[in-house]
């Protein structure tokens, strides 16, 4: 969502958003992390699979708030000089580029699909995929670096549906997923550095580094 009238926040209140730009993944990791990696929970891979459906999905949530946010608040930031939220943001684009590569090794039909599995399992009842034209749901394109949504209408969706998911759902998510949490992936490895318990000390004693006295 786009920050509108960002010259109307207080210094605190820009870097408090600019902070939870970082807190708010490394929350969304916290809470379902455990049931992705966790050795002890040791989960079947069909619980995992559903988990993966909504992880998925808020990755790219987190992109389009960069690609509403991210400019505003660096001018914010030039403008009322803070350097050390400027220095976060620039952190937050790495974040964005390492979920993005990540996102990219799954076409863009599979990225509609799973998009639609998380609706169905949080929401039920998703009458809209119904509708003439589908518009609502989002994926992101390597080719220009951008979300995009869905501009094919609810015939050409099913379509796509029963092309790819030919036998069952979890038969469709298993190697996804397992390509997605991969241990070898750059992004597992920011995993692992976000989530030591000082992240969140450091992130947030750099950010108020530029609050005035």
């Amino acid at each position: 969502m786009k920050i509108s009238k960002p010259n109307e926040f207080t210094d605190k209140e820009i870097i408090n958003i600019i902070i939870t730009l970082h807190s708010d993944h490394l929350m969304f990791v916290k809470n379902w992390g455990e049931f992705i990696y966790g050795k002890e929970l040791n989960l079947p891979p069909e619980l995992k699979n559903r988990i993966f459906c909504i992880w998925f999905t808020g990755l790219i949530d987190i992109i389009v708030e960069k690609e509403d946010q991210l400019e505003i608040l660096k001018n914010e930031c030039n403008s009322r000089n803070l350097i050390n939220c400027l220095e976060l943001l620039i952190d937050f684009e790495h974040l964005i580029e390492v979920i993005s590569t990540n996102i990219s090794k799954i076409n863009k039909d599979s990225q509609l699909l799973i998009s639609h599995l998380r609706n169905t399992m949080v929401h039920a009842r998703v009458f809209s995929i119904h509708n003439k034209k589908v518009g609502f749901l989002k994926y992101y394109d390597s080719k220009d670096n951008k979300t995009h949504r869905y501009e094919g209408n609810s015939f050409d969706f099913w379509k796509m549906n029963r092309e790819i998911i030919t036998g069952s759902i979890d038969e469709f998510l298993n190697p996804l997923r397992e390509l997605f949490f991969s241990k070898e992936s750059d992004y597992y490895k920011l995993l692992i550095t976000i989530s030591d318990s000082s992240f969140f000390n450091q992130l947030t004693n750099i950010a108020y580094l530029d609050l005035k006295e």
